[in-house]
């Protein structure tokens, strides 16, 4: 019984950390840098907070963009192409969950139409699961 009761307070502890409730919206998708990283303007903010800010999705990882290989690079493209599209014919944007990742940059979970855009790049297979810890996923390259 004491194990369950200490399980508990853990639980509730965890869940109050996590401040789920903050929600930003975009104004305005300003450039898409590749399958994880854009540039918004945010409503609500100070032009030195929130005007043409970096923003990674929270939790996966895409091919990079100035990858010496070819295949990675073109892949990186068709990551970055799909989060452009994705986020650039949504009439809603939001981030949630928002945090700095070890690089300092603002890492968020991205909203878009009620959407989950971090697990839909997974989902579609232009992203793998990341959480900035231990070693980058490899991304098999196909042609």
């Amino acid at each position: 019984m004491k194990v369950l009761i200490a399980i508990i307070v853990c639980a509730i502890y965890i869940a109050a950390q996590q401040d789920t409730t903050q929600i930003i919206g975009v104004a305005k998708i300003l450039r898409v840098y590749d399958g994880d990283t854009f540039f918004a303007d945010l409503y609500g903010e100070p032009a030195i907070f929130g005007k043409d800010l970096g923003i990674r999705l929270k939790g996966i990882d895409t091919p990079e963009i100035n990858s010496p290989d070819t295949c990675q690079r073109r892949m990186a493209k068709k990551a970055r192409d799909y989060l452009a599209q994705r986020l650039n014919s949504s009439c809603k944007v939001e981030l949630r969950n928002l945090s700095r990742d070890k690089y300092f940059r603002v890492d968020a979970l991205i909203i878009a139409d009620g959407v989950n855009i971090n697990n839909e790049m997974i989902t579609k297979g232009y992203a793998m699961a990341y959480t900035g810890e231990g070693p980058k996923p490899v991304h098999s390259c196909t042609q």
